[in-house]
């Protein structure tokens, strides 16, 4: 049928495949861990000293005045975890230090304590036991692979 959706022609939707329309090139949001680690390099301002003053016809009157700038939710996030680091909260601290350094490592030792791995002698534990043991196990297991 002509005109019908079946019969769209090239023409009609050019290039719908280009590079610029793939997933890959869509813009990503701000990450906070890269906003908070370059708020740690600014001097923390968001000024900007040259602005020029419009007329009433938005053209340039030759004034130039400081101005600030309204900051997406991200980098206020970014400026007041930073801010309150910097007044000495402990939790703002250790979360900016996760983000920026990244987690401290767990040191679990389950041995005894000079550092030797535990003996356990299975043949004398209950059934109830050994199935306790193993989901100790399977666990620990688990948890190490998240670190």
């Amino acid at each position: 049928m002509p005109g019908g959706r079946g019969n769209i022609r090239a023409a009609d939707n050019p290039k719908p495949f280009t590079s610029d329309r793939q997933p890959e090139n869509r813009k990503q949001p701000d990450l906070i861990s890269a906003l908070i680690k370059k708020e740690l390099q600014s001097d923390g301002w968001a000024i900007f000293e040259d602005a020029e003053i419009l007329d009433e016809n938005q053209k340039p009157t030759g004034q130039k005045v400081q101005v600030r700038v309204k900051l997406t939710t991200a980098q206020a996030v970014a400026r007041r975890l930073l801010a309150n680091a910097a007044k000495g909260r402990e939790r703002s601290i250790e979360i900016v230090l996760d983000r920026t350094e990244g987690k401290v490592p767990l040191n679990l030792n389950l041995g005894n304590k000079d550092g030797e791995a535990m003996q356990i002698n299975v043949s004398t534990l209950s059934t109830d036991e050994k199935r306790k043991m193993l989901e100790l196990v399977r666990k620990a297991k688990a948890n190490s692979g998240n670190e």
